[in-house]
């Protein structure tokens, strides 16, 4: 039996260290059925469960280990790679400065470790301790320069703190060591910020897919042509960027040979509105698609079209509203008697994301300044708490109209009613540009990819992609409290 389990044990350290987590999980588990078990088979598990960020089922094989071998008597190996789980764990779903601190603690003793010496790093990134991190890091690529991953957290953390020249630098060096996807990706989003949009849309083209149709196959390539053939596209990005690449779409109207879009009905009436000619599916046919020469996702058509910021920067306002949505909200607001501003507080998909982009909603002092405004959520299911903390500390009124968001006609049509828009990195940023409103733009710092700004423009920090959004930081009541003032 014991030659067994040192089999499975070396199976397992090899299946994670190939990366290979399915495998390695179904493997333990089978020989755990087997009777063929040891702490190490599953750490190894657990290794394979923080790999593919399924934390809760890390927690549950990490319990389950440690009820089974503690009275066994671990050794301090053993300890410590248990506190070093637990702790990667605890970043994720729990207490960060506890996971921290275990870590820090860990790390002092074992300095030599290069392991644990990177996963602190990891939660030095995670308090936003940035450069701190890269100061192990680059110790970690002195001692280990075939490790990719800590050329990838060096480039992170050069990312994060808004210094995209290093960040290229250090992800073109993390590719050398290993050619992958999220390598590419995160490196197309220092491209595209820095103003590379020839390489970085090239780059972007590593991006996850966010509908489910794993069976479709996109043919277009980057550098490839579409003017002169027929072309399928499918709108699988975000709301808020399938309108930010909207326009594209009436360039593919006119220059390809036959056209077919295959969009969220969400935006179905909206594209087909805004875009005379445009064929619309709002299902996609196994079989239709195959019979066009080029099937894309609509934001690979910035790979065709937005090579230059000179591209993106002619663009002017494109999106309309439906009339009768338009009257409807102008009757509901009539009886508004001052100057009406929309707010979205809340942006982001991933507790990262949401974190760096969101305002909550009771750090908006504008709203304690006593200004003659209504204010009007435009946000997707709003957090109820949030608008009565902020109503009671602020002593204002936030109107909160329901399931206001999904339905894209009605928040477009409100949206075109209002006198001022003040928002986070979210998609009603993108609606507004697109209609041409008036927007602030609480940015994040460093911003989103998507909230270039036009350097341009000297006078004030407009958004590239919009000429009526404007970028400013988050927390900057004084501008908003200006540009209401301006408006009243």
């Amino acid at each position: 039996m014991e030659d067994r389990i040192k089999a499975a044990e070396q199976i397992s350290c090899r299946l994670v260290n190939s990366r290979e987590f399915e495998k390695c999980i179904a493997f333990v588990q089978s020989s755990i059925k087997d009777s063929v078990d040891s702490f190490t088979i599953r750490m190894n598990e657990v290794a394979c469960y923080i790999n593919r960020q399924n934390w809760l089922d890390a927690v549950r094989t990490l319990d389950d280990a440690h009820e089974k071998y503690n009275s066994h008597g671990l050794t301090e190996s053993q300890q410590h790679l248990s506190i070093m789980y637990y702790s990667l764990v605890e970043q994720e779903i729990g207490d960060v400065d506890k996971a921290e601190k275990a870590l820090r603690e860990l790390a002092l003793l074992k300095k030599e470790d290069e392991i644990v010496q990177f996963n602190y790093s990891l939660s030095l990134i995670k308090k936003k301790k940035y450069r701190e991190a890269i100061d192990r890091l680059l110790e970690i690529v002195i001692k280990r320069p075939e490790w990719g991953a800590a050329y990838f957290s060096v480039a992170n953390c050069y990312q994060n703190l808004g210094l995209d020249g290093e960040a290229i630098f250090w992800y073109k060096q993390a590719l050398k060591k290993n050619d992958a996807h999220n390598v590419r990706l995160n490196l197309s989003l220092s491209l595209l910020r820095s103003g590379r949009f020839e390489e970085g849309w090239r780059e972007f083209e590593n991006r996850p897919r966010t509908w489910n149709l794993d069976w479709l196959r996109c043919n277009w390539h980057p550098g490839d042509e579409i003017r002169g053939k027929s072309v399928a596209i499918i709108t699988d990005e975000g709301i808020g960027d399938a309108i930010m690449f909207m326009p594209l779409l009436a360039k593919v109207v006119k220059d390809s040979l036959r056209h077919v879009v295959y969009a969220d009905k969400r935006l179905a009436s909206v594209f087909k509105r805004c875009i005379p000619g445009l064929i619309i599916e709002t299902r996609v046919n196994d079989n239709r698609y195959k019979e066009y020469d080029v099937f894309m996702r609509l934001a690979s058509l910035a790979g065709v079209y937005y090579t230059t910021k000179e591209d993106i920067a002619q663009r002017s306002s494109y999106l309309t509203c439906d009339e009768v949505e338009k009257k409807k909200w102008a009757r509901k607001l009539a009886n508004s008697k001052c100057l009406r501003v929309g707010i979205g507080w809340r942006g982001g998909v991933g507790r990262d994301a949401i974190e760096k982009r969101s305002v909550p909603l009771i750090e908006w002092k504008i709203l304690g300044k006593g200004l003659n405004v209504e204010w009007i959520s435009l946000q997707h299911r709003p957090d109820r708490d949030q608008i009565n903390a902020a109503n009671s500390c602020y002593n204002v009124d936030i109107k909160v109209f329901e399931k206001l968001g999904e339905d894209i006609e009605e928040l477009t049509a409100l949206i075109e009613n209002l006198d001022l828009i003040i928002t986070c990195e979210q998609t009603v940023a993108h609606i507004a540009g697109a209609l041409g409103k008036e927007c602030l733009v609480l940015a994040a710092s460093p911003p989103g990819w998507r909230y270039i700004e036009d350097l341009d423009i000297a006078t004030h920090r407009r958004m590239l992609w919009y000429k009526s959004v404007t970028l400013i930081r988050q927390n900057d009541w004084a501008i908003c409290e200006k540009k209401i003032k301006a408006l009243q």
